[in-house]
């Protein structure tokens, strides 16, 4: 919007990041263990930083980070303390702070791409972070400590319906996914059914690595490849965030598909329901019938930012959903995150869904006995939640959505049904 450009800061104020970092924030003298400062918006942002501490830098206090785009960001400043110190600070010396200047996550710094991005912060931020910890965690002189015992919390028992099996999903911490879908194993369901080719639809019209990714659907699962680097070590089971994966797998009405992205062109598998018209169904919730390309170009022309956006994220189209399965979804969404909305329809696709198939998994430990699967179900109808309470979706995890699940049903169900 008009005005909200870094460009357009005039007379900005600093906070005191100093005084917070060296322990004496508000004059109270506390011990700081702060060893890196990240620059989260490029070199924009690094500006604004040495504008406002370079005092802090010729102290000597601060030093660059070694990666290209720090040196690069902080020259001219560590200059000046190399010229007022006679030399350069390094982060040998324990009360140095080292400063990272990494790019902006933000589409709009279109310079980068996605994975360009993650592998700079992956570098300049989270690996060494995780180091200091790691160092900090060895070296701590643990101290007994008295414990608490609080009451377990109740365990809620989400209801079960007799039609759908068991979940075989193996439990886990909810911030780590406990499975993996490979690809070799997918490959081995429905060989009956070979990949097609979804049709004339080149990188610039579509591209499932932008549209399925971006949470404006919550029923994909990434399908990782074999020789996938981090195939056990960060398990995942949403699609949301993976730009760079190739290949997914989710149920859509009443089929479960395979979506494989390739250089040239998108490809698609049905691994179970019916193979004829899938082509067909799959181009509407793509909504393929719109080119792309001339309102990309539209776009761009329109606005210089989007140009840059649009260069470095083709192929990004606002799906077809399901009215119902779109509408419920949105509810759910309220005042959540991607990954938790997609345990909430998970749950709600299990409870009042259709069982459609199961699909083979390998669990986040590695071992791969061949017995974990994970059950696909449907999205429910009108008619499957006519008879689910509140208590029943609150259990399952929904809070205070659920009573506004259970009005729309009834709006909708005085209303003429799933036909209205």
């Amino acid at each position: 919007r008009e005005g909200s450009l870094d460009q357009d800061i005039l007379e900005e104020v600093a906070n005191p990041i100093r005084a917070f970092c060296e322990g004496t924030l508000n004059n109270i003298k506390e011990s700081s263990s702060v060893k890196r400062i990240v620059i989260a918006n490029g070199t924009t942002g690094a500006k604004f930083f040495v504008k406002h501490f370079t005092e802090w830098f010729v102290d000597g206090k601060l030093c660059a980070a070694r990666d290209g785009m720090s040196q690069r960001a902080f020259k001219t400043v560590m200059n000046k303390q190399r010229r007022a110190n006679g030399e350069i600070s390094t982060t040998e010396d324990n009360d140095v702070i080292e400063v990272v200047c990494l790019p902006g996550v933000s589409p709009a710094a279109a310079k980068f791409t996605y994975l360009e991005k993650r592998a700079a912060w992956e570098a300049g931020c989270f690996s060494p972070g995780l180091e200091d910890f790691e160092r900090w965690q060895s070296n701590r002189q643990l101290t007994q400590q008295p414990t608490y015992k609080t009451p377990e919390k109740e365990q809620m028992q989400t209801p079960k319906r007799g039609r759908s099996p068991a979940r075989k999903t193996p439990v886990s911490s909810p911030k780590e996914p406990a499975f993996r879908i490979l690809s070799s194993s997918i490959a081995k369901l429905a060989q009956e059914n070979e990949w097609s080719d979804l049709g004339d639809v080149p990188p610039e019209e579509l591209r499932p690595s932008a549209t399925l990714t971006n949470g404006q659907c919550f029923n994909w699962m990434v399908v990782d490849t074999d020789e996938s680097p981090d195939a056990i070590n960060s398990p995942r089971q949403s699609a949301w965030g993976t730009h760079d994966a190739k290949e997914w797998v989710g149920p859509l009405g009443d089929r479960v598909l395979s979506i494989k992205e390739t250089p040239t062109t998108t490809l698609f598998r049905v691994l179970h329901g019916p193979t004829e018209g899938a082509k067909e169904y799959l181009q509407q919730y793509f909504r393929l019938e719109t080119p792309l390309s001339p309102l990309y170009e539209e776009w761009s022309n329109a606005d210089t930012r989007l140009k840059k956006i649009a260069t470095a994220i083709p192929g990004v189209r606002i799906l077809r959903q399901a009215p119902l399965e779109c509408m419920f979804s949105f509810i759910c969404s309220s005042n959540n995150n991607i990954p938790r909305i997609t345990k909430m329809l998970s749950s709600f696709r299990e409870i009042y869904g259709n069982f459609m198939m199961e699909i083979p998994i390998q669990s986040s430990s590695g071992n791969d006995d061949g017995d974990d699967s994970l059950s696909i179900f449907s999205f429910p109808t009108l008619d499957s939640l006519a008879s689910a309470t509140e208590d029943e979706l609150r259990a399952m995890g929904l809070g205070y959505r659920a009573k506004y699940i259970i009005g729309t049903r009834d709006l909708l169900q005085s209303s003429g049904g799933e036909e209205f």
